[in-house]
């Protein structure tokens, strides 16, 4: 015969904050994840137990088993980000996450002073001597981009022409946490 004991079912309770202004982040996605996931992606794998911040940045999660979790936090706005916390009967069931705002490229493409909508911008990264895709966004009809939640460094914008004959646009940009970068392109 075998007897196993499980604890009562814990509730975490958090609150996700902006790191450099401590103000709660509100419609932060929390995920749940077995295994810690990618830092890009925490919502990769998750098991369950999503959560939304509230306007307060306040979440909670119940029905928790005790021992390790692993939470993945994104927001639009900012950088992901992985904790590991531990659940248990002793363990305190309120925890501060803190994100840090990522940088910004956002800006226009025209031709002859007219918006062109639907041309592909690219945000490209150097790695292993190789430049690759790190991420993308479309104009709208108003020629406009943005790409958030960049974490600090350099990259290449690609900005696709609206005719194949155009040919791309690129300039090399350093983006800042928590800054705009601005590039427009005129064809």
């Amino acid at each position: 015969e075998i007897d196993l004991l499980l604890g009562a079912p814990q509730t975490l309770r958090g609150t996700v904050i902006d790191k450099n202004t401590r103000k709660p982040i509100s419609e932060a996605r929390i995920y749940l994840a077995a295994l810690p996931t990618s830092i890009e992606h925490p919502e990769l794998g998750h098991t369950g137990g999503v959560a939304l911040t509230d306007m307060n940045g306040a979440f909670q999660i119940e029905n928790l088993s005790e021992g390790d979790i692993h939470i993945g936090v994104v927001h639009s706005d900012y950088l992901p980000a992985l904790e590991t916390i531990s659940i248990g009967a002793d363990s305190a069931s309120e925890h501060a996450i803190a994100l840090t705002r990522g940088g910004t490229v956002l800006g226009s493409v025209t031709r002859e002073g007219f918006p062109v909508s639907n041309t592909r911008v690219q945000l490209m990264v150097e790695v292993d001597g190789e430049k690759r895709l790190h991420r993308g966004a479309e104009t709208d009809v108003g020629g406009n981009y943005v790409i958030r939640a960049l974490d600090s460094g350099f990259y290449e914008l690609v900005i696709w022409g609206p005719a194949e004959s155009d040919g791309p646009f690129k300039q090399n940009i350093e983006i800042a946490l928590g800054k705009d970068t601005v590039v427009n392109a005129s064809y």
